[in-house]
């Protein structure tokens, strides 16, 4: 094969191959919210998925990796919503409204999908299998960096004092979050509404003197 028909064949095995990655994802997730995260296989993933089970090893080592490529896959505007708020602040110079709303967009993260699988994946997290944690805090982390900025900004438009340790406040921004979702994950009645309105009490008491 020469010229352009080389190029042709490169880009549909290129198709095939994201198309191959995005019903996988589909597949997997599927099969985390049907029949939780340990209960799944890898096997049972390949067999709904149509495919060898070493070829499905080829694409992802492991189901941990498997599930959290679900997530990246939404990072995407998940961390674009981060950003818009970020932008939006440089002219709007509001107050505690936009430290909720960035907080919230952390929240609605969780409840994308079934706390079943999140307690699956936070045990494993625990117990440090799999990588677990790290890819977790790969992505706090991230958050956690969105944040610095954005009270920082914040900080420079007179929003609140500048004796203020922005890194300190981002540390505890983020334990309440954190908190937040630990106990939203564990218990089953808990809903999101009730864990955002939880969450908004907690931030104005350690934000008591922002100039909204």
């Amino acid at each position: 094969i020469y010229g352009k028909d080389r190029i042709v064949v490169a880009e549909l095995r290129k198709r095939k191959k994201e198309e191959r990655k995005e019903k996988i994802l589909a597949v997997a997730l599927e099969l985390f919210e049907q029949e939780g995260f340990e209960t799944t296989t890898m096997e049972k993933i390949a067999v709904k998925a149509d495919l060898a089970v070493g070829t499905l090893y080829n694409y992802y080592p492991s189901k941990v990796d498997l599930f959290f490529m679900i997530i990246y896959s939404e990072s995407g505007q998940y961390f674009a919503e981060l950003d818009d708020i970020i932008l939006d602040q440089q002219t709007s110079r509001k107050g505690m409204d936009t430290i909720l709303s960035f907080c919230n967009i952390y929240l609605d993260s969780f409840s994308l999908y079934s706390k079943k699988v999140w307690r699956e994946l936070f045990i494993l997290s625990l117990f440090g299998k799999d990588n677990c944690y790290k890819m977790i805090g790969n992505i706090d982390s991230q958050f956690c960096n969105k944040l610095h900025v954005l009270l920082l900004q914040m900080q420079e438009q007179g929003l609140f004092s500048h004796h203020i340790d922005i890194e300190a406040m981002v540390g505890a921004i983020y334990s309440i979050l954190s908190n937040n979702v630990l106990f939203y994950i564990i218990e089953e009645d808990m809903t999101k509404e009730d864990m955002v309105t939880k969450l908004e009490r907690q931030i104005q008491v350690i934000l008591p003197t922002i100039n909204q």
